[in-house]
């Protein structure tokens, strides 16, 4: 039974309907990525600087590794903030009631429970919303 539901969550994930969740998930939390990823390029710089006192003493240049690493993680960051961006625009095309039905659940994570609660609406009414959301955003996306 386990891997039926494996199976059938793996297929759903890769449906087109999954790709949009997914992207969605990943626009909600794309300011967190991006903070934890300036935290590590702020880390890297912190060693480049505690080991450059050493590279001099000892004649070695190990801090080209450190930089190199540090510009991988900006570029990181700055596909995730296009990324990002891409998903501003589509978002900001639906309808009020969808944006604030994918702010709710995909940016603060909220439950389809909670959301409902908040918007005095039944569950059913929730999924649907959201349903159309993303049906609109599959739409947008080509």
């Amino acid at each position: 039974m386990a891997r039926g539901m494996h199976e059938f969550l793996e297929k759903e994930a890769e449906s087109p309907k999954g790709q949009i969740k997914r992207r969605l998930l990943y626009w909600g939390g794309a300011m967190e990525i991006c903070a934890r990823k300036q935290e590590e390029i702020r880390r890297l710089l912190r060693l480049r600087q505690e080991c450059a006192a050493w590279e001099e003493a000892e004649g070695r240049t190990l801090g080209a590794r450190y930089e190199k690493e540090a510009e991988r993680i900006q570029a990181e960051i700055d596909r995730v903030l296009k990324e990002k961006e891409e998903m501003d625009r589509w978002v900001d095309q639906l309808p009020p009631e969808e944006q604030q039905m994918v702010y709710l659940r995909y940016v603060k994570g909220y439950g389809y429970d909670y959301i409902a609660m908040k918007k005095h609406m039944s569950r059913a009414t929730c999924f649907r919303v959201l349903d159309r959301a993303l049906e609109n955003l599959m739409e947008m996306e080509g």
